[in-house]
């Protein structure tokens, strides 16, 4: 038995030398095929054939050295004519026309315009360029804030644009000494030669913050350096009173909550900022300042509906109950009050019973606005008459 298994065991291990030995060989027999293929490649009898065939083909398959040079070692063969000399590519006359280049158009819509970014577009824009500016509730949802200010940029039409500057926590004097304004202005002073800007200017929120150790006179203050800085760019600045939060308190047990109208003063102050700066300008001036009373309206609106439905409106947050920002939903709502109040419809709801004489474009004072933002009869018979949108 042990003799068997011996036997057996020393088959096993003659199988598998030979198997190496086999192995070993394939794969030096492939090496000298590859080195006698590759020499015989870069070799001069292979050029001297390359060099016969047509040029498109030799091109392709032959020598990397240039046509006059011979290759290292190698002596040019006689019997082969040599390849044409390249044209040199000729240096471009300063009078020759550019190429002109065969590319499809391409449109952006919806992108702010050159005159934006620096560079005013070359000929005269009949469209309005919107620039938002304010804290995070002018700010979109796709840049975290949770404002009206990108909805409302969708309203827009017949190739009227805007860019939204809303910035996170920004506060109205921190925003006025910042590069964010500076910048601001420089756009407007860029724009305005080619088309009509307008400038809104919301904040309120963070300023209440007593970190920030912002007095309601120096929001006031900084709401009318801007608008003054606006006109003077040549724009028409819209000051926006703070969007209304939705907080809401129980004066008496079992009666259904009321509104909070915690955002009266910055309220106040927006329309005495307006007011201050609409005496400094002359009457017939192009770009009088424009006052938006977003808050009345969105407090009296949220009051209509009640809570339940306007927390419906709030932006998520995993621990607390955030009734200051906007979800999605809510950015559609309130840009519609932002844009029929630019479009002239009074701050204050509908009676009751009543029908809303308001409509867009009907001899209102929206400086034209109606041509370029879109109407919604829908929602804004809603939103004026108080019912959940």
């Amino acid at each position: 038995m042990l003799a068997h298994l011996a036997s057996v065991g020393g088959q096993r291990a003659t199988s598998r030398s030979r198997l190496r030995t086999l192995m070993i060989a394939s794969v030096a027999v492939f090496v000298i095929i590859f080195v006698w293929t590759t020499s015989s490649t870069d070799g001069e009898p292979f050029k001297s054939v390359v060099s016969s065939w047509p040029e498109v083909v030799s091109s392709t398959f032959g020598s990397d050295a240039a046509p006059d040079t011979p290759s290292s070692g190698t002596t040019p063969n006689p019997d082969v004519p040599p390849p044409p000399a390249a044209d040199p590519v000729p240096v471009p006359s300063a009078d020759a026309a550019p190429p002109k280049l065969n590319l499809p158009p391409v449109e952006h819509p919806a992108a702010p315009p050159a005159a934006v970014f620096g560079e005013p577009p070359a000929v005269q824009k009949s469209t309005p360029l919107f620039i938002l500016v304010g804290d995070s509730t002018t700010n979109g949802q796709l840049r975290d804030g949770g404002g009206w200010g990108d909805a409302f940029l969708w309203l827009l039409m017949r190739d009227a644009e805007g860019v939204n500057r809303g910035a996170n926590g920004a506060v109205s004097t921190h925003y006025y000494n910042s590069s964010m304004w500076t910048d601001t202005i420089d756009k407007v002073k860029a724009a305005v030669p080619f088309r009509k800007v307008y400038v809104t200017i919301q904040f309120g929120h963070n300023d209440q913050n007593p970190a920030t150790n912002v007095t309601i006179d120096m929001y006031q203050d900084a709401l009318a350096t801007m608008a003054r800085e606006v006109v003077a760019a040549g724009g028409t600045p819209m000051l926006v009173s703070p969007l209304a939060r939705r907080d809401f308190k129980s004066l008496t047990p079992g009666a259904p909550p009321t509104i909070v109208d915690n955002l009266g003063n910055e309220r106040e102050a927006t329309k005495r900022a307006y007011e201050i700066v609409l005496a400094e300008q002359a009457v017939d001036a192009p770009n009088h300042v424009r006052f938006v009373n977003l808050n009345a309206a969105s407090l009296a609106y949220i009051a209509a509906i009640g809570l339940k439905a306007s927390y419906r409106y709030n932006k998520y947050h995993p621990f607390l109950v955030d009734t200051t920002h906007l979800n999605e939903h809510g950015a559609l709502v309130f840009s519609r009050i932002v844009a029929d109040l630019m479009l002239g419809h009074p701050a204050e709801l509908v009676p009751p019973g009543q029908t809303d004489p308001w409509t867009p474009g009907n001899n209102n004072p929206d400086d034209g606005l109606s041509n370029w933002i879109q109407p919604n009869p829908y929602l804004t018979g809603l939103i004026w008459h108080g019912d959940p949108a």
